[in-house]
């Protein structure tokens, strides 16, 4: 199954989350409040129901687990699909469109195309709404692909994941009444530059590819949008990201994200899992 498009779809995929978020260099006033003709324009491609909520930044602590919200000023609007699925959060510092499964559930995600598609879709209506937003330079478009498998037994991961990725995670301390592991994931970032970059140029890297692999102890989460499970769980999380000059315009941001999606997914086929993730879960 060479195709990247065959193999994104499996059937009992472990994927819990695909998020796409763009980032502006500055606050948009106004951005984050409610809006009649926007929520109007957003429950015709697919999300009717919305809410205002408080700002809030979200601190993960040093074991993974979730710590209180921290409140900000200012507030976001959110948009839920019928399904409870699908989510779009807007600030005035960021446009983020997420997929998340539902408990014991697969998730519903179709695909790069579609997804890009949407978060286009999306665009184009506060384009729409807000002429000033129109073609308005983006600071930071990223891709994020969240996976947690079903198991943390050694001798399994190890047939689903690359070696490399094993980390620390197997280690045990050596006398357990006096010691406990509180974290186990290990982190690394790889920037990918375009063909046009020469060899060796000290540039700021057009894409960075940042993966985080190991156990989830029970309890935590990597994100607010994933429930924090009761047993621990293998977690492989990718990001792909850009600073290159983007303009909040459909066209603009459905090609970065297509980019950024198959540079990531790419990626995690070729480096991360081995052939026996694909045969487990398609």
């Amino acid at each position: 199954m060479s195709n990247i498009e065959d193999r994104e779809i499996l059937s009992r995929s472990p994927l819990v989350l695909v998020l796409a978020q763009i980032q502006f260099p500055y606050p948009v006033p106004r951005l984050g409040d409610s809006n009649p003709v926007l929520n109007a324009k957003m429950e015709e491609i697919g999300f009717p129901f919305s809410d205002v909520e408080q700002e809030y930044t979200f601190e993960i602590g040093p074991e993974g687990k979730p710590l209180a919200r921290e409140p900000k000023l200012g507030s976001r609007l959110v948009f839920h699909s019928t399904d409870a699925t699908s989510h779009v959060i807007i600030t005035q510092q960021a446009i983020t469109l997420y997929i998340s499964a539902l408990p014991n559930d697969v998730i519903r995600y179709k695909g790069r195309a579609p997804f890009a598609g949407k978060l286009a879709e999306v665009v184009r209506v506060l384009g729409e709404v807000a002429d000033s937003l129109v073609d308005l330079r983006i600071a930071r478009i990223g891709y994020r692909y969240v996976n947690v498998l079903d198991s943390t037994d050694k001798e399994i991961v190890q047939r689903l994941v690359s070696a490399e990725l094993s980390g620390f995670a197997f280690m045990t301390t050596a006398d357990p009444a006096t010691g406990r592991m509180i974290s186990a994931t290990s982190q690394l970032s790889i920037g990918l530059n375009s063909k046009n970059t020469p060899v060796g140029s000290n540039e700021h890297p057009d894409t960075v590819l940042q993966i985080r692999s190991g156990v989830l102890l029970p309890g935590e989460t990597v994100d607010p949008a994933i429930q924090p499970r009761q047993e621990a769980a293998w977690v492989l999380d990718l990001d792909s990201s850009t600073t290159r000059a983007v303009h909040l315009n459909a066209t603009e941001v459905k090609s970065a994200i297509m980019d950024l999606a198959t540079q990531a997914r790419s990626f995690f086929f070729d480096s991360v899992v081995t052939s026996g993730f694909v045969e487990r879960y398609r």
